[in-house]
């Protein structure tokens, strides 16, 4: 597979009811948050072949007015989150307590911060998974795939650039490569950059409050 993938995390959303993960779900975009996502569909005027989400309400919100579509279309998937009862999961809600929307080089430093690297892989893979299924089930040539060119894809803080930086295989090594590491997004922040053959590269900054930042 060769194609563009957008990777967003969701906008401003209200605070939980309570410390359960249940209520983590549930958070709702703010109005601010409706305002960034659809701030940032109209900067990126791109059609999605697909559209993925967290299964978080704030993260399919976002995506559906990003993408300018209806929440019912966004796929959601369960591995851009965690299910609150792992040892992983437990791990990596420690490190945020205590790191917070830190950069993801502050993670992988850390103590446990090969928690939050392990998530991000198997993430990678899902998401690798979810995107050849979803070819093939519109595959209308009888070739067997319908490759996409184009994947918008919005998840959690630290979360997302975790997953493509799994991706990579090694240490970061070029320019781009230690400035996604060291991004620290914001609402409805990410980067865009290029997969083939399960590897992405070439990120581009996709930053407050609607600009695009090359980050070569």
């Amino acid at each position: 597979m060769h194609f563009t993938l957008t990777v967003l995390r969701h906008g401003s959303s209200t605070k939980p009811a309570d410390k359960s993960y249940e209520a983590d779900l549930a958070r709702q975009l703010t109005d601010k948050g409706v305002a960034q996502a659809k701030a940032r569909g109209d900067m990126l005027k791109q059609e999605f072949d697909l559209v993925i989400a967290s299964p978080t309400k704030r993260c399919v919100k976002t995506a559906a007015l990003v993408a300018g579509i209806d929440e019912s279309e966004a796929v959601t998937l369960d591995e851009l989150f965690y299910d609150g009862q792992s040892e992983q999961s437990k791990a990596i809600d420690a490190l945020f307590n205590a790191l917070g929307y830190a950069p993801l080089a502050y993670y992988l430093m850390s103590k446990g911060g090969h928690h939050v690297l392990a998530h991000g892989e198997n993430a990678w893979q899902a998401l690798m998974v979810e995107i050849e299924t979803n070819a093939r089930a519109k595959d209308t040539f009888g070739s067997g795939y319908a490759e996409p060119k184009s994947v918008l894809v919005v998840g959690h803080a630290v979360l997302t650039p975790a997953m493509v930086f799994a991706s990579i295989g090694h240490p970061p090594m070029s320019q781009d490569e230690n400035n996604l590491v060291n991004a620290n997004l914001g609402e409805c922040e990410g980067f865009s950059c290029s997969v083939e053959n399960n590897k992405a590269g070439y990120f581009k900054m996709i930053r407050d409050p609607v600009e695009e930042t090359a980050l070569l």
